[in-house]
């Protein structure tokens, strides 16, 4: 009797601890799913290749023009802000504007700087995907999950430095942007 009582417990905690076990993988994984498509599939993403696509446009206008390409003057403004949400910080945002400001037909030694910073960003984005991935098998285990952005945004306000330096002409509306940053954060 004591042995069949035994059994039937010990049974009934290692199904407990079973669905336990599974109940929290399955929550982990439902978490590393939603922080790749939010922050990767439709935030990192698409911004790379609308930076990609500014290179490209870059290299057209001094090939003349041989190339059909979407249009740059639409921003992935749903992306920017995933972005913007997971850095805690508007670089990027930033980045891009003034590497539209710095388009300038006929100015090649801007334009090849305008499409140097892209790639750059374009590295720097892709090495903070690559980090999220790798976190996300390991470490991520809920959605609210905070990254250390400190490298990124550092290399980022390197970026956006060099470009606010040689952007003399937008530079009052963007420094006033970068000082209104500390009192817009959209954090969850």
């Amino acid at each position: 009797m004591i042995q069949t009582l035994l059994g039937t417990v010990i049974g009934g905690a290692i199904v407990i601890a079973t669905y336990w076990v599974h109940a929290r993988l399955d929550r982990q994984k439902s978490a590393q799913d939603w922080y790749e498509q939010t922050y990767i599939r439709e935030g990192l993403d698409p911004v790379m290749t609308y930076l990609l696509n500014l290179r490209l446009h870059i290299l057209n206008a001094d090939i003349q023009n041989t190339m059909q390409l979407p249009s740059i003057n639409v921003l992935p403004l749903e992306a920017l802000s995933r972005v913007q949400l997971l850095l805690g910080d508007t670089t990027i945002n930033g980045i891009i504007v003034l590497i539209h400001a710095s388009l300038t037909p006929n100015k090649q030694e801007s334009n090849i700087k305008a499409s140097a910073a892209a790639l750059q960003t374009s590295k720097i984005l892709l090495s903070l995907r690559q980090e999220i991935l790798k976190i996300s098998s390991t470490k991520l285990k809920s959605k609210s999950y905070q990254i250390d952005s400190s490298a990124t945004l550092s290399k980022a306000n390197s970026i956006f430095a060099e470009l606010y330096q040689d952007n003399k002409h937008v530079t009052s509306w963007m420094r006033a942007l970068k000082e209104d940053e500390s009192k817009i954060m959209f954090r969850d």
